[in-house]
Parts: C-alpha cells; structure tokens; sequence
C-alpha cells in the first residue's frame, strides 16, 4: 500500500505575501538611503563652506598680524610684506584671491571693502573692514593692524 506522504513546504498564498512584504521593505530601504545620500551631500556642501570661511579668516589674521607691514595698493587689494616673501588679496565682488606662492581662492561675494588709518597718540591703527554674502546673509569682518607711530613717522622722514 502507498502511503500519502505530506512534505513540509509553503503554499502559494504565503510565498506571495512574503514576496509582497519583501518588496514593500526594500522600497522602504532605496528611498531611505536615497534620503540619506541627499542629506549627506547637503552637509558635506556646508562643511565645505564653513571650512572655506575658517580658512579665510584665519589665514586673513595671520597674515595682517603676522606681516611686518601691511599695504593697500588700491582699492580691493591688499598687500603683506614679510621679510622674505609678499602675499596679496585681491578683493573681486565675487571672489576673493590670495597669492603667495599658492593662489587660493575663496568663492564669496564680497561688499564695502573699506580701508582706514586711525591715528593715536601711541600708535597708528589700520584697519580693514568688508562684508562677506554667505548664503544671503551678510557676515561683517574687520581687522586691524597696530603699529608704534614712530614707524610711520620714520618712513615718511626717510621717503619725502
């Protein structure tokens, strides 16, 4: 006599569902990651932005503290002078460029680029203010520059 023998298996019906829910997973998974790659990218953008906006301010500082002099040659450049080597920033509206060995180039809309000297009794002042357009906001920068006003006062006395 023969047997009829049942096998362990799944039926139709439960091979579907889990084909259903597996689909509804994986949709869930591709738009997830796609989130996460659209996210990803924005922030690495900001990053980016906020790296560039350190890098030029601190590299701004440095070189107006540091410098032995500071020039304005006209009126959206700026001159270092150490005593080995010159760097220059050149203030486009859109751009701004620094030269001194390597150019670096800062991408920033920049606006009101003034220069001033302010004398004291002790000491003469430069100080260079303009104003950086990041993101439709304006971020201030100034700097300044101190000197002994006998420096001045010798170089004039020394270049008539």
């Amino acid at each position: 006599m023969l047997k009829n023998k049942k096998w362990p298996a799944y039926t139709l019906m439960e091979l579907i569902i889990i084909m259903v829910l597996t689909g509804i997973l994986s949709a869930i998974t591709f738009s997830a990651i796609g989130l996460f790659t659209k996210n990803f990218f924005m922030f690495q953008k900001i990053t980016r932005r906020s790296y560039e906006l350190t890098l030029l301010y601190k590299l701004l500082l440095k070189d107006i503290d540091v410098s032995q002099q500071v020039e304005y040659p006209n009126e959206n450049t700026i001159l270092c002078k150490y005593a080995d080597k010159e760097v220059t920033y050149e203030f486009d509206p859109q751009k701004i460029l620094r030269r001194g060995g390597i150019i670096d180039t800062f991408h920033f809309a920049n606006q009101n680029f003034k220069y001033e000297l302010l004398p004291s009794s002790d000491k003469v002042v430069q100080e260079l203010k303009f104003e950086l357009v990041v993101n439709e906001q304006i971020l201030p920068y100034s700097f300044r520059k101190e000197y002994p006003a006998d420096i001045f006062v010798n170089q004039n006395q020394e270049n008539p």
